[in-house]
Parts: C-alpha cells; sequence; structure tokens
C-alpha cells in the first residue's frame, strides 16, 4: 500500500465529528468487485433516516443502492478500475467507516455481467463462460 493509499485509508475512516452514533462496516461480499457487479455491504448501527436515501461511496464515486437496512446495504459497483478502494456508507446523519475492497478493471464490453461470479475456492480465479449462438462449434 502506497503513502498516498494509507492517508485516504486513514481519511475515510474518520467520522463526522457531530455524530453520536456511527455506522461500522462489517465485511463486504464478495471482498473482490467488477464494474456493475454487486456488493453486499455488512453494517451495524447504520440508522435509515425515513424519507432520506443511503448513499454509498468508492473512492468518492457514488455508487447505485440497489437495497439497503439497517444491517446490510447491497449495492452495484461503479467503473473506478483495477485499484485497491475504500467503500463507506452515507447519511445524512452518520457517515461509516471505509473498509477496503479490491476491484477490477472492465476488460471486455458488450457483454452480460453477472452480479456475483463464480470463482474458483482454490486460487480466487474467475470463472467465466463464452457462450455463442446455438450450435456454433
Amino acid at each position: 500500500m502506497t503513502e498516498f493509499d494509507t492517508r485516504i485509508r486513514h481519511a475515510y475512516t474518520r467520522s463526522k465529528s457531530y455524530m453520536s452514533d456511527t455506522a461500522k462496516i462489517r465485511e463486504i461480499i464478495p471482498n473482490r468487485a467488477i464494474p456493475s457487479g454487486e456488493i453486499e455491504i455488512l453494517v451495524e448501527g447504520l440508522q435509515l433516516p425515513t424519507g432520506e436515501a443511503v448513499r454509498c461511496l468508492v473512492n468518492g464515486v457514488e455508487c447505485r443502492v440497489a437495497g439497503a437496512s439497517s444491517r446490510r446495504v447491497v449495492v452495484s459497483m461503479p467503473d473506478i478500475g483495477d485499484s485497491t478502494a475504500i467503500v463507506q456508507i452515507d447519511t445524512s446523519d452518520q457517515e461509516s467507516n471505509g473498509f477496503v475492497v479490491t476491484t477490477g478493471k472492465r476488460v471486455v464490453s458488450e457483454m452480460h455481467i453477472v452480479a456475483n461470479p463464480a470463482t474458483d475456492p482454490s486460487d480466487d480465479a474467475l470463472i467465466v463462460t463464452r457462450s455463442g449462438a446455438r450450435g456454433q462449434q
């Protein structure tokens, strides 16, 4: 991790000083993500304000939130390139700690993105299936 990454990590882990309670990200599943893929963020202490949206930021880029509760938030990852990213949950009253997730970069286009791709448990390799026209060999 570079000095720049360390500074960003510390900046994102500090909470807003006026908050009495902070939300804490406990885990992100899966801990590796691809652009447009979904991640599940397990959080504790998140208070959802009535009528207000929950925001999720990945390296400062806002994500599309697919669903949110006080214990979990599901988001679609933005295309931020191949890096180590800081994920953070934000409401009008709370800001979570930062949590590190590894992101991949887009290597092909015009393909159907699977929300939760299969990985080989022995080496964490991504398993892909190429399909063509019916009967193509």
